[in-house]
């Protein structure tokens, strides 16, 4: 049985995250400074890396608490069926030293981004067509310093 990897959440409602915080600004300020070429698109830039950062976050979380919960799962089945077993790999956990450890974590952080990215870019193409509509329906106020 494959695992969830993201604890139950569809695309849908990641994409419906997105939105939220996509449409939390219909007017944006953008601010030019005395000594600056206007950038049209800096203010509206700003926004949406932000928006995608919080998804990416959220992605991410998603993944963890997914993790966690298989994690606890096959503690709970682990401890019914085999003590003795349980014990032994406790005892493996234990005896970990500091650089085995350190890899472990690094390749349990590459596997977390991984499977991240894999899932962002599922979304890549709906998250782009929002941020163009979004583009055409925000207000967006310039000023110069």
């Amino acid at each position: 049985m494959e695992m969830d990897k993201f604890n139950g959440v569809t695309n849908a409602e990641f994409i419906d995250y997105f939105k939220i915080d996509l449409h939390s600004r219909m007017e944006i300020i953008n601010y030019t400074y005395p000594h600056e070429l206007l950038d049209e698109d800096a203010g509206f830039g700003e926004h949406v890396h932000r928006c995608t950062a919080l998804l990416k976050d959220y992605i991410l979380l998603c993944f963890r608490n997914a993790k966690a919960a298989g994690q606890q799962k096959d503690a709970l089945e682990s401890t019914g069926t085999d003590t003795q077993q349980t014990d032994s790999s406790h005892t493996q956990t234990g005896q970990e030293n500091p650089a085995q450890r350190s890899e472990r974590l690094e390749i349990e952080r590459k596997q977390e981004n991984e499977q991240s990215a894999l899932k962002y870019l599922e979304l890549r193409d709906e998250i782009g067509r929002l941020i163009d509509e979004h583009r055409e329906n925000v207000k967006i106020i310039y000023v110069d310093l």
